[in-house]
Formats: structure tokens, sequence, C-alpha cells
């Protein structure tokens, strides 16, 4: 939701909620590869940052929207 063009200010178009699934599995990838049998809040961070910046397209074509994830992911508490 923090991707929302109306919430988050310099976005054009944010993620799909339809990303949700593909950022569980790649979480879910993440913690197979560290053989874990669950994920952690880290797996989902990481995941974020590689799978979300694709799918935001930002009102300055210069812009990256790398920045845009990392701010949301560092003000995002884990429950």
């Amino acid at each position: 939701m923090a991707t929302d063009p109306r919430r988050t200010e310099g976005i054009l178009s944010g993620a799909p909620g339809g990303d949700v699934g593909a950022l569980i599995e790649g979480a879910r990838a993440l913690a197979r590869t560290a053989e874990r049998r669950y994920v952690t809040p880290d797996d989902v961070r990481r995941t974020a940052r590689e799978l979300l910046p694709t799918r935001i397209l930002m009102r300055d074509p210069d812009a990256d929207p790398r920045g845009i994830v990392s701010a949301i992911l560092d003000v995002v508490e884990v429950p």
C-alpha cells in the first residue's frame, strides 16, 4: 500500500497488489536457501528490495525506485 501514488510522493504507478504473492514466494525461497522452514522479516525485506523497485514507475524517469522502497522498509514495523 505504501507504493500507492496517492500515499507516496514521486511515484507514478506503484506495485500491484498481486505482487504480495511474489514477495511471499521470494521470501520462502530465501528461507529454503538458508535451510530454514520459516521466513524471517529479513527474508521479506531482502525480497522486497529486489522485487518492488522493478514494479514501481517513478514520476521522474531519472529517480531510482530503490530509494523509495528502502525508505518504506525503514519505517515499516515488524509485527
